[in-house]
This record gives C-alpha cells, sequence and structure tokens, in this order.
C-alpha cells in the first residue's frame, strides 16, 4: 500500500514538475505557441523563417534549463548538507554559514559598491536636468 502510494505520488510530482516546464517555455512578454514553434523545429525550419523557435530554443530553453539546475544544485547541497551534519534541522542560518556569506560579500563587493553609486548619483542627476 504504502509503495503504491509513492508512486502515485512521484508520478504526480513528475506530471506537475512537467507542466511548469512547459509553461516556464511557453510563459514571456511574447506570447508563443509552442505547437506552432514544435512544427516549426520538425520542419527543419531556421531561425530567421521562424521567430517563434528562435526565442524557445535561444532564450526560454536555455532560462529553464538553467533554472532547473540551479534548483537542483540547491536541494542537492541541502541534503549533502543536512545528511554530512547528521542533523535533519541544519540551515545555513542555524550554522552561521549566511552570515559568512554575507561577510564575504560585503568585503570583496565593496569595489563594485562606489561603481553602483556614482552610477546611481549620475541617473538621479541626469533625470533632474531632463526634468
Amino acid at each position: 500500500m504504502r509503495r503504491r502510494r509513492n508512486r502515485i505520488l512521484a508520478l504526480a510530482l513528475a506530471a506537475v514538475s512537467l507542466a511548469i516546464i512547459l509553461a516556464s517555455i511557453g510563459i514571456g512578454s511574447e506570447s508563443i505557441s509552442l505547437t506552432t514553434a514544435w512544427q516549426d523545429w520538425r520542419a527543419g525550419r531556421s531561425f530567421a523563417e521562424s521567430p517563434e523557435l528562435s526565442i524557445v530554443l535561444q532564450h526560454r530553453l536555455p532560462r529553464t534549463l538553467a533554472a532547473l539546475l540551479a534548483g537542483g544544485g540547491l536541494a542537492l547541497a541541502g541534503c549533502v548538507f543536512q545528511a554530512l551534519l547528521r542533523n535533519p534541522l541544519a540551515t545555513p542560518y542555524t550554522l552561521g554559514i549566511a552570515g559568512g556569506a554575507a561577510l564575504g560579500a560585503a568585503a570583496f563587493g565593496r569595489p563594485y559598491a562606489r561603481t553602483v553609486g556614482v552610477l546611481a548619483r549620475a541617473g538621479v542627476r541626469l533625470r533632474i536636468c531632463l526634468g
């Protein structure tokens, strides 16, 4: 009984994940028909002939795959982190790793902060001058 419930849960999660992946590829500032992009890909059309295919393959699919890899990597890192410490409640916050990361960002991000500040002030001055 328990195995069957686990299989059903795994299949349901896989179906939801697939739906989210397809939605991620289909959603954007430009509305695109995934069936049209699929038909163009099957027909062997070039990116110049099919802007839908170009948007899907050059922008949306890489974005979705990068998100999947980043999320999977973070999940795996969390599992390894908890397994090595043998503590299911271990998080970067409880062990102080997040505070160390913030310190590193503050220490090494400081040279770039000056550039961002200068650019922000220049943008404000330009906006004031232009009215």
